[in-house]
């Protein structure tokens, strides 16, 4: 049980990494999006 316990803190915290990394990434897209709206470029 212990182990499989870890296993999935493990995973866990992977995911929470990958996550975050998402939500940064798609904070920069809506900034370059908005930035190109404001210049008229798209």
């Amino acid at each position: 049980i212990v182990k499989r316990l870890d296993f999935l803190a493990e995973k866990t915290k992977r995911l929470e990494k990958i996550y975050q990394k998402k939500l940064d990434n798609l904070e920069e897209l809506e900034k370059a999006v908005l930035q190109k709206a404001f210049r008229g470029e798209l």
